[in-house]
């Protein structure tokens, strides 16, 4: 389980200091790597955000496990995806969402927001 979690009150803030960061640090990855990233988790989401049961299934919680193994084969693919996943936590949050809805949801946008402000900040 995770120490730290997402805060729902600053991740947007944090993913947009997160993506600054690594700006500054001139890490090259591309606006269609982490959009690839985000769609791989978009059916997840929709599925999740249609039910309104309190625990997500286990076929959610197996296709989170696909999703974070996928998280891992491309960071060993890219070295700047690997920096990108490395410095947004994104596997690290992944073990703690569990089987709660509402983190899953709140990793969700935390991704998108990640998204938006790489966009915002003149991601390529």
């Amino acid at each position: 389980m995770v120490s730290k979690w997402l805060n729902e009150d600053t991740y947007v803030e944090n993913a947009e200091a997160i993506i600054k960061e690594l700006k500054s640090q001139k890490a090259k990855i591309s606006t269609s790597k982490i959009r690839n990233i985000l769609s791989m988790l978009s059916d997840l989401y929709n599925r999740v955000i249609h039910k309104r049961e309190e625990l997500l299934g286990k076929d959610i919680q197996i296709e989170l496990k696909y999703f974070k193994m996928r998280c891992a084969y491309e960071s060993g693919r890219d070295r700047d995806v690997k920096n990108f996943i490395e410095k947004t936590n994104m596997m690290t949050y992944i073990d703690g969402i569990g089987n709660n809805r509402e983190r899953f949801i709140l990793y969700y946008h935390y991704v998108e927001a990640l998204v938006a402000y790489h966009r915002y900040y003149g991601g390529e």
